[in-house]
Formats: C-alpha cells, structure tokens, sequence
C-alpha cells in the first residue's frame, strides 16, 4: 500500500508539472491552426489580385493630362478632351 501511495503521488506530481507545458502545447497548436487560416487567406487574396490585374484593360496616356487612359478611350476621362482628334492633329504636325 505504500508503494501504491508513492506511486499516486507520483503521477499527480507528474500531472501538476506536465499542465503547464501541455498548455503551452494547446496554445501552439491553436497560434498554428491562426496562421495555417492566415496563410491560405493570403493566398486566395493573392489569386484574386492577380485574376484582376489580368483584367485591366490596356491603357494610354492623354496627350494633354498626361494621365493613363483606356486604350479605346475617345475622350480622356480625367480631363475630358478628345483624344482621338488630338492624335490625329499630333499626326498631322508629323507630316
């Protein structure tokens, strides 16, 4: 019965000495679980981002802003001149 008793000791000193460490242990598993979340958020964000980039429509610059422009664009959006005509006076100043 001694050895019994020695031996419960034993496991319940074990048991008070271990918690603090197996707390620890949760908290990692739980901080990894955050950033294993945190990671596959980045790289869904990351896939979005470049989807978008991929529809960014081609752009120019307004040769009287200087701003960038759509490429079809007929008239600049920032300032509102037309671009076509513009091109076509630079054009002729050319020849």
């Amino acid at each position: 019965m001694h050895y019994g008793l020695l031996a419960a000791l034993s496991a319940g000193i074990m048991f008070f000495v271990t918690r603090p460490a197996r707390r620890k242990l949760d908290e990692f598993r739980e901080r990894k679980e955050h950033l294993e979340d945190a990671r596959a958020r980045v790289r869904k964000l990351t896939k979005q981002i470049n989807d978008l980039k991929k529809e960014v429509p081609e752009t120019k610059k307004c040769p009287s802003c200087v701003n960038e422009t759509n490429k079809d664009a007929v008239f600049c959006e920032f300032c509102g001149v037309n671009i076509k005509e513009m091109e076509e006076t630079e054009k002729e100043k050319e020849i």
